[in-house]
């Protein structure tokens, strides 16, 4: 018994080890990220070699799971969520409010891993217990909805994207009013709806709104606020205001480089979109830079088969046309193109804006050649 107890202290010690070490802010983030990503990696050998007590497990695979969810690690967590799922519905069963919670946090893994059908069954089955067991006007409801009405934007149902992301606004200003960071998250999500259906003054008010209840709350310096500042910069961004987005998408920046790493997916978004601004305005050299760093970590931390990674290829294909090197445009382009259609399919607008960026390539080689 004494040993049992000794190895389930030790799970213990090094879970609030890891914990400490992210709290350690004189530490610059991607060593705090490393070495805590090591610690949690120490703990579960140790528990899987010893045997430990399930509620131990539960214990460090929730806080595994979600270290690794945070910091970009996506497939990291993939794994923990489906032994935590395993776990918790032998421990509650099915219908658990805590089983819900794992169903959702993976279905978020899928999300932004972009396998939207394991999105959506996840974050559908979390929505039916939550409203069974929780009730409707539930803030842990509200975040289902929410969630699911994510995966539409990304598979191009705006219609049910704006349905469900409603539905969550409307039991978030029931239940913790207009001034909370759950109201703030809803309505820059409502932002990133009018972004990509193209109304950029609707996106930039949503955005703003964000801003204003994030900053209040959380203050300036927090990753949401920084969620905030992104979607501002590419509303910008789109309406070709150019200093407004630049200077917006440094502050985002600033925020995830302090408080993700360099190595994290929204991190990668940043210098992507970065970018993509100084291509526009001529800095060819400093946008190579940043497209280029965006891409190293979407492949390293995404992989291909990734929109992110898509949306690399596709801005490094735009710097490389100024660049004049037409044929890595091309080859860009067609990479872009290749990701998108595999993963949204042949008939969704991000598909066809894809095409049309592989035909303006091919329409450029040829006015050059005239």
């Amino acid at each position: 018994m004494r040993g049992k107890k000794d190895i389930k202290e030790q799970v213990e010690a090094l879970q609030s080890q890891a914990k400490n070490v992210m709290n350690d802010t004189a530490v610059p983030v991607d060593e705090r990220i490393q070495k805590a990503a090591d610690i949690y990696r120490r703990a579960e050998k140790l528990a899987d070699k010893r045997g430990m007590d399930d509620k131990i497990r539960e214990s460090l695979l929730s806080d595994s799971a979600r270290f690794f969810y945070d910091y970009g690690m996506y497939k990291e967590a993939l794994s923990r969520y489906t032994h935590l799922i395993a776990l918790r519905e032998a421990l509650y069963g099915q219908d658990h409010p805590k089983t819900a919670t794992a169903y959702h946090d993976i279905g978020e893994v899928y999300r932004n891993l972009c396998d939207f059908p394991k999105a959506l069954e996840y974050g559908n089955k979390s929505l039916d217990i939550r409203k069974e067991v929780l009730g409707e006007n539930h803030l842990e409801t509200a975040e289902s909805y929410n969630d699911i009405g994510l995966v539409y934007i990304y598979k191009g149902n705006y219609d049910k994207a704006t349905e469900l992301i409603l539905k969550a606004k409307d039991i978030r200003e029931e239940v913790v009013g207009e001034n909370h960071p759950d109201t703030a998250e809803s309505y820059a999500n409502l932002g990133l709806l009018s972004l990509k259906q193209e109304d950029y003054a609707q996106g930039l008010e949503n955005y703003s709104k964000a801003l204003d209840i994030y900053e209040s709350t959380l203050g300036s310096e927090h990753r949401k606020t920084g969620v905030a500042f992104c979607g501002i910069g590419c509303a910008h961004f789109f309406q070709s205001n150019y200093s407004d987005a630049l200077e917006n998408y440094s502050k985002a920046l600033v925020i995830y480089e302090k408080e993700l790493g360099v190595n994290h997916p929204d991190t990668a978004v940043v210098y992507m979109s970065m970018g993509s601004i100084h291509n526009s305005i001529g800095g060819v050299t400093k946008a190579l830079e940043f497209v280029t760093t965006s891409l190293d970590i979407n492949k390293k931390m995404l992989g291909e088969e990734n929109l992110n990674t898509a949306s690399s290829y596709c801005a490094l294909g735009w710097v490389k046309d100024k660049l004049k090197e037409r044929q890595e445009a091309i080859e860009c382009m067609d990479k872009s193109l290749n990701i998108t259609e595999k993963i949204l399919g042949l008939e969704h607008p991000d598909t066809a804006e894809a095409y049309f960026n592989m035909g303006f390539m091919y329409y450029m080689i040829a006015r050059s050649e005239e």
